[in-house]
C-alpha cells in the first residue's frame, strides 16, 4: 500500500513559498503544482526522483518500485509501461482526482481576480476513463493504481485580455489544497469496490445520478468494467443497456 512519506501541507506550503514570484505573475512552470507536490509527498528524496531506467525516466524509483504521477492522458505512458512492466518492475500509477475545485481567473496584469466554485466534481470514474486507454496493460499483475482525492485551486487567465467579458480562458495551473482521501488498487480486480455498493440493475444514466459523475466518463468506465468482467449487460431498454455487478 502506497503511503505519503511527509506531511502533505508542509510540501504544499514549501512549494508555494519557493514559487511565490511565479504565483504572483501567474507564470508557466516547467512542472505543474499537482505533479510536483505529489511527487515530493510520496518521495522527498531527490535521488529517488526522475530516475533513468532503460531509455525512460521514472518520476520516482524507490523501495516501492516505480511510481508515475499522471494527471491525465494515460495513453502517453504506453511505451514506458511496456518496458517497465515487461522487465518486471513494480509500477504504481498515481492519479489525482479533484473533487472540489475553486477557480481563480486573473483579470489583468495588476492581478485582479475573480473567484468562483466549480460545479464539476471528479470521481473514481474519471480515473477509470483514463485507465481505459491503457487497458491492455491490466493483464500485468505488477501494475497498480493509487487514486488521490483532492481539493484544488484552478488558476486561469483570459486568452484575450482586451475583452472584459472574454469567456475563453486558459488554465495555467491547478494547485492542490488538501488531500481528502487515498485509495489503493493492487490490480484491476480491486476496481470492483468502486461499484460494489450497487446491488441492483442499473443503466448508465441511473448510475450517473447515484455517483454524481460525468456521463461520458461513466460510459467509458462501464465499457472497461464490462471488458474486465466486473459488470455485465443483462438487458436492453430502448437505447439503454442495463447492467449489474458480477458477483
Amino acid at each position: 500500500m502506497l503511503h505519503g512519506k511527509v506531511d502533505f501541507q508542509l510540501i504544499r506550503e514549501k512549494f508555494e513559498e519557493n514559487n511565490q514570484k511565479e504565483y504572483a505573475s501567474i507564470g508557466e512552470y516547467q512542472e505543474k503544482s499537482i505533479h510536483y507536490i505529489l511527487k515530493n509527498y510520496f518521495e522527498p528524496d531527490l535521488s529517488s526522483q526522475e530516475v533513468k531506467i532503460g531509455n525512460f525516466i521514472a518520476d520516482i524509483y524507490n523501495e516501492e518500485g516505480i511510481i508515475e504521477i499522471q494527471t491525465r492522458n494515460f495513453y502517453k505512458l504506453k511505451e514506458k509501461l511496456q518496458f517497465f512492466l515487461s522487465e518486471g518492475y513494480q509500477v504504481t500509477i498515481v492519479y489525482p482526482i479533484i473533487v472540489n475545485k475553486m477557480i481563480i481567473t486573473m483579470k489583468n496584469e495588476d492581478n485582479d481576480a475573480l473567484f468562483r466554485k466549480s460545479p464539476s466534481h471528479k470521481t473514481a470514474f474519471s480515473a477509470l476513463s483514463e485507465v481505459y486507454t491503457i487497458r491492455e496493460f491490466l493483464k500485468f499483475d505488477n501494475l497498480h493504481f493509487h487514486f488521490v482525492y483532492l481539493d484544488a485551486l484552478d488558476v486561469k487567465e483570459r486568452v484575450n485580455k482586451k475583452k472584459i467579458f472574454d469567456k475563453d480562458k486558459k488554465s495555467i495551473d491547478k494547485i492542490p489544497l488538501k488531500i481528502i482521501k487515498e485509495e489503493d488498487y493492487s490490480s484491476y480486480l480491486d476496481f470492483k469496490k468502486i461499484i460494489e455498493d450497487i446491488d441492483y440493475r442499473f443503466s448508465a444514466k441511473e448510475l450517473k445520478k447515484i455517483k454524481k459523475c460525468a456521463l461520458k466518463e461513466l460510459r467509458i468506465s462501464l465499457s472497461l468494467l464490462k471488458q474486465l468482467n466486473l459488470v455485465k449487460v443483462v438487458e436492453k431498454r430502448g437505447r439503454e443497456y442495463i447492467y449489474e455487478v458480477v458477483k
